[in-house]
């Protein structure tokens, strides 16, 4: 009975164990688009990094990426959304002065890409 299953039951085996030893596919994470809405026209150290300040968009965005003047999208990792697409509290934004000028733009996020615009 060894002789007759025995070969099938081996492959079983190392099919089953190679298969518990692999490294799982990672997903890619989706991003959304969250552009700034300044509150008064005001683009303060506080407003900029305030979450309540970024609301979703769903088309596509309008800022260059290698502008640093003034806040203005932030494509973000789904890992970083409430289940109603709002930023998550934990979700960090900070931001720096343009000059002396009195406005911000971001300069870091927990996760994701920084879309800032001139004036």
């Amino acid at each position: 009975m060894i002789k007759k299953y025995g070969t099938g039951l081996l492959a079983i085996i190392i099919a089953v164990g190679a298969f518990a030893f692999t490294n799982p596919v990672n997903k890619k994470l989706g991003t959304k688009l969250f552009r700034y809405s300044a509150p008064g026209g005001s683009y303060s150290q506080p407003n900029v990094q305030d979450n309540g300040n970024w609301v979703l968009i769903t088309g596509s965005a309008n800022c260059p990426s290698n502008v640093n003047q003034r806040a203005c999208e932030m494509d973000v990792d789904d890992s970083q959304l409430n289940p109603d697409n709002s930023l998550k509290s934990s979700f960090s934004i900070s931001a720096q002065q343009y000059g002396s000028t009195g406005v911000f733009y971001v300069n870091g996020i927990s996760s994701g890409t920084i879309h800032n615009k001139t004036f």
